[in-house]
């Protein structure tokens, strides 16, 4: 069930049965994800702002084909320094927008636990399924990013900046840079949306600061 499709139905124009069928489903769910997949890892030096060179961020989970999942309650590796500059959307308008269906379908008392979802796709990321798999997708994505300093097919040199090879030998990334790529997603705390919400009123760039916000990290099963 998504969110678009909550806010979106036209409520009168439902059979009697289906309106409490879905107001029932509301009232108890448990937990509810918000999901925001990134479409790469690099970040433009013009929108990270947080030095002269195009960010690689290597903690980024990644996305793959697989449905099953093992859950770590705190991601065990180095990522503080990438914590400090996430890419994200429009993340403060998907706990206003749920409330916002919740009212339309009539649900007041909803527990339902809310989290944030993060990943990440590679640019061949939708094939990734097994071990075999996930090593040959990450191969290909640091070929380009070393060959060719930009981050998939469709982008230019001209439209990245500086070379994204000067970012492997800067000494503020070493930690970074070693910290081994992880396919699955982030789990991130509900009150991380007042914090987005907040950002993307004052600021033109959806990225974001989430030190504060060590996250779960879900590993997908690619045995």
């Amino acid at each position: 069930m998504s969110l678009g499709a909550i806010s979106d139905a036209k409520m009168e124009e439902q059979d009697r049965v289906i309106r409490q069928s879905v107001t029932d489903t509301l009232h108890n769910l448990r937990q509810v994800f918000f999901v925001d997949i990134s479409a790469g890892r690099l970040i433009p030096s013009w929108q990270a702002l947080v030095n002269p060179h195009n960010y690689i961020n290597r903690s980024y989970p990644l996305a793959s084909t697989s449905t099953s999942f093992q859950r770590v309650p705190r991601d065990p590796r180095a990522i503080g320094l990438d914590l400090t500059v996430i890419n994200m959307g429009w993340t403060g308008s998907f706990l206003t927008e749920w409330n916002g269906a919740l009212r339309k379908w009539g649900v007041t008392n909803t527990t339902a636990e809310t989290r944030l979802l993060v990943s990440c796709r590679l640019h061949h990321g939708d094939d990734v399924h097994d071990q075999e798999s996930a090593q040959s997708s990450l191969k290909e994505e640091d070929e380009r990013y070393i060959d060719n300093g930009y981050p998939n097919w469709h982008a230019s040199p001209y439209a990245w900046g500086d070379d994204v090879a000067a970012e492997l030998s800067n000494e503020k990334l070493e930690e970074a840079v070693a910290v081994r790529p992880a396919f699955g997603f982030w789990l991130f705390p509900p009150n991380i949306y007042d914090l987005a919400k907040n950002h993307h009123r004052h600021n033109e760039f959806s990225v974001l600061d989430l030190t504060g916000y060590w996250p779960e990290l879900c590993l997908w099963d690619l045995d």
